[in-house]
């Protein structure tokens, strides 16, 4: 919806691997009457055939609904972006792999996405073992992470040229154990405690990653050669 009010005519296809972020989705956009501009899915980004149509209504999509095949046209999207999520596909590069032929000439690519810090390469054998774990734990595969000069020819060898890599872990890390804190105090009440732990872990995980320069967040773009 936000993109709409940037670019009234365009359209936009959705995806998220939350059911429940694509029902919530799906309901606001139809309420805001914009069901024919934005289609969503849940599914695996990766894998389009996997991708199921979210509705908006009083109940939520059932989880187990049988995927409903989805075909993208060849050069039919002149964007592809993915905010904060890269880092859990299985794979980041068969994501891109899938989707390339999708995107026409010069279409812009960008993302939000976690590379391997300047600490990566100095830590210790320790180091390197608790960081593996810290991102199973993350749900981050670990054929994912790259440093940052990698990161990028990996970008471009998957066909994208004029790629640009910008490091701002400095604007997220320190912001995320914040957020969950004001969440917390805000909505606490109404949210299982098990979910609060789960999200408390994720920001001491990623402050010590930070801290020790193991990971560092990244804006990454360029447009299809």
């Amino acid at each position: 919806m936000h993109l709409l009010s940037l670019h009234p005519t365009a359209t936009v296809t959705a995806v998220t691997y939350e059911p429940q972020q694509a029902h919530i989705a799906a309901t606001r956009i139809a309420a805001a009457g914009l069901a024919s501009a934005i289609s969503v899915y849940t599914g695996d980004a990766a894998n389009p055939s996997t991708w199921i149509p979210a509705r908006g209504s009083s109940t939520p999509p059932s989880t187990t609904a049988p995927p409903q095949p989805f075909r993208i046209a060849a050069e039919s999207f002149d964007a592809l972006l993915a905010l904060d999520s890269c880092y859990h596909y299985s794979t980041r590069a068969t994501w891109l792999a899938t989707l390339l032929p999708a995107l026409k000439l010069g279409a812009r690519f960008a993302c939000t996405d976690l590379i391997l810090g300047a600490g990566y390469a100095t830590a210790s054998a320790q180091t390197r073992i608790l960081l593996r774990a810290a991102l199973w734990y993350a749900g981050a595969p670990w054929v994912n992470f790259h440093e940052r000069e990698e990161y990028a020819q990996r970008l471009r060898d998957a066909g994208f040229k004029d790629v640009v890599v910008t490091v701002v872990s400095e604007h997220v890390f320190p912001r995320f154990g914040d957020f969950v804190k004001r969440h917390k105090a805000s909505v606490g009440s109404i949210v299982g405690s098990g979910l609060w732990m789960r999200y408390e872990g994720a920001a001491r995980l990623f402050s010590w990653l930070w801290k020790e320069q193991l990971v560092d967040f990244v804006v990454a773009h360029g447009t299809k050669a």
